[in-house]
């Protein structure tokens, strides 16, 4: 059987070095990508850059972390568990659209807040967010395929990877399950524009993993959520309405959504808290890979 404290390989895995690692390579391929780009006259400014950049950055971040996995012995199968077969996705789709309609909420009700103290960076915010649906790639083909891969594998696969599977481990080892939660949930909010919304996308993916012990299901939850996120894009391309006269929709609407979604979130977050003497995924598949004949 393992000992928790004296076998447990999340000890030893530091997250400041992985944050450092991450920075690394930003400069590292940051810097050959603007070589590349220079000496070959490529547009620096082509959207194409931004997804190519990530997926280079989360993929050459992920290959590092199963070499890492490796020199600590964690055996990466335990932590991404068994593919769930009969799993019941129809409850997974209904969190991700609650989810999806939180997020928005969210993010009108701070359109809102924003235009009450500080209108004139919203003004320029939103004149941003119409500008970039806006920007055509000069590889129009290539820029779909490559964002479509970012947004429906890369993303899903890598971050909740790192999020739900390294972060929330090494936190739990560290501070507990409750806390480990909420701090992940928060950092991985932090690294998007929306960061309420997105921690309360991450709380409910790391319920979801704790749930069901795979990291088959939240990645397949966060590929819903960003397939749907890229057709509300697709269909909003063209709209340039964007104002912050339009303030006053924002703050109802936006609590309109948030009535629709919250009480079908607050009930799944109190039936699926985990207690804290629950063993973390990684380690329940080690036992129950132990109990199989």
């Amino acid at each position: 059987m393992l000992n928790l404290q004296s076998d447990n390989p999340f000890l030893k895995l530091k997250v400041r070095y992985l944050f450092i690692v991450f920075f690394l390579l930003i400069l590292l391929i940051g810097l050959i990508g603007g070589i590349i780009i220079n000496y070959t006259g490529f547009n620096p400014k082509d959207p194409i850059i931004v997804y190519i950049y990530y997926c280079l950055i989360f993929g050459c971040f992920f290959l590092w972390l199963l070499r890492r996995f490796r020199q600590l012995k964690i055996n990466a199968k335990y932590m991404i568990g068994h593919f769930p077969i009969g799993y019941n996705w129809l409850l997974v789709a209904g969190l991700v659209i609650a989810v999806l309609i939180c997020s928005m909420g969210v993010a009108l009700l701070s359109f809102y807040f924003l235009s009450l103290v500080a209108p004139s960076f919203l003004d320029s915010l939103l004149k941003s967010i119409s500008a970039s649906k806006l920007q055509n790639s000069s590889v129009p083909i290539l820029f779909e395929i490559i964002k479509t891969i970012s947004f429906i594998v890369v993303a899903p696969v890598t971050e909740e990877f790192i999020f739900r599977g390294i972060l929330l481990h090494r936190f739990a080892t560290k501070w507990g399950i409750t806390p480990a939660i909420l701090v992940s949930s928060f950092i991985f909010g932090c690294l998007h524009v929306n960061p309420i919304g997105l921690s309360i996308f991450g709380i409910m993916m790391a319920l979801l993993y704790l749930k069901s012990r795979t990291l088959f299901v939240p990645m397949a939850a966060h590929a819903m959520n960003n397939f749907v996120a890229l057709g509300l894009q697709f269909f909003s391309k063209t709209s340039n309405s964007h104002s912050t006269n339009a303030a006053s929709s924002y703050l109802w609407v936006g609590l309109i959504f948030l009535a629709l979604s919250a009480p079908f979130l607050v009930r799944f977050m109190f039936k699926n808290w985990p207690n804290q003497r629950v063993p973390l995924p990684y380690f329940a598949n080690i036992s129950r890979s132990q109990a199989s004949p």
